[in-house]
């Protein structure tokens, strides 16, 4: 019986050590090949994101006043969280083989996106999000990379950072830049078949609206950035990890913006009925 006890006993603790193992791996260094502070810097803009969906749901969702006062605030950085988060997706893309792959399996994860919002908040659906964007983004760098590849990339870094600042009007109705623009012919914005795009008719909505333009431009200049890591000639300070629950974090960044929302809008819930 003694012996019995024991072996249980040997059995769990060789089982919970093997746990603490599997924990312990997640957090260590990324796999051969990942810089350590892309997966990092993503993770803190998962989190901003996660933060600003949550001030967002409390203010307008479940009528919280702290909520309202917080999200004002941070409202302004909203297009900085993103924009971050665009710009780390195109240099890691430029350091993948699969973009394909990658842009494919985006592609069900938006629909999910869309489909969940439209049954739920309807009035705050979500048609071209940042996931839909990210998924047409990185399958249309897969077909253009033969070009990108052959671009000198501080010529093609500059270029894309102008034409996205070019073009950052494009779905208000204009382009340029401060202190010259130009007023885009109103036909372009009376139809919302090139919503993707950035031209929509004033009816159309979109919670979280990103579309291929101006957007484009920012995650090329990512991935202009990450050519000359592609070709092995990244910083020392690139390799090194500063925050491993960060680069977690931005490892698992697609899972996490997929189920931030439902935890939040069911946190939330619990607490506005305590």
């Amino acid at each position: 019986m003694q012996k019995t006890k024991f072996a249980m006993r040997n059995t769990r603790y060789i089982y919970l050590n093997k746990l603490l193992l599997r924990i312990k791996s997640r957090f260590s260094s990324p796999a051969k090949g990942r810089l350590p502070l892309l997966d990092e810097v993503r993770g803190l803009a998962i989190i901003a994101m996660v933060a600003y969906h949550l001030f967002y749901s409390m203010a307008f969702l479940f009528d919280m006043p702290v909520g309202l006062t917080v999200f004002n605030a941070a409202q302004a950085y909203e297009p900085l969280i993103v924009g971050v988060f665009i710009l780390v997706s195109g240099c890691s893309s430029r350091l993948s083989r699969s973009n394909l792959k990658r842009g494919l399996w985006l592609i069900p994860c938006a629909a999910v996106v869309s489909l969940v919002t439209l049954f739920f908040t309807p009035e705050l659906v979500i048609v071209f999000g940042i996931l839909h964007f990210l998924a047409l983004a990185i399958i249309i760098f897969h077909f253009i990379l033969p070009l990108v590849r052959k671009i000198p990339p501080l010529a093609g870094f500059l270029c894309c950072v102008f034409l996205f600042a070019a073009l950052y009007g494009l779905p208000e109705g204009y382009i340029g830049v401060p202190g010259f623009s130009v007023r885009l012919p109103e036909i372009l914005y009376r139809r919302d078949f090139l919503f993707w795009l950035g031209f929509t008719s004033p009816t159309f909505g979109s919670e979280d609206y990103f579309p291929l333009l101006p957007w484009f431009f920012l995650f090329l200049s990512g991935a202009f950035i990450g050519t000359p890591l592609a070709e092995g000639r990244a910083p020392e300070f690139m390799r090194r990890s500063y925050a491993r629950p960060l680069g977690f974090l931005g490892r698992h960044s697609l899972v996490i913006y997929l189920a931030h929302q439902p935890v939040i809008l069911a946190v939330l819930w619990v607490v506005s009925r305590v």
